[in-house]
């Protein structure tokens, strides 16, 4: 498998919930752990760049 730069999404809880590349769209996730729901925003910027807001 080729390791591609990928990023570890997380709930507040530290709980791994996903490994990825988000550039535009919301996903959002629920924990198995403490069952909250967490959501991940993706913006593709100017120089390709991911930013993502997390919303707990």
């Amino acid at each position: 498998m080729i390791k591609n730069n990928l990023k570890e999404y997380r709930c507040p809880c530290g709980k791994l919930l996903f490994k990825g590349s988000l550039f535009k769209g919301t996903v959002e996730i629920k924990c198995k752990h403490c069952r909250e729901i967490a959501s991940f925003l993706g913006n593709l910027n100017k120089k390709f760049k991911e930013s993502v807001e997390v919303v707990a």
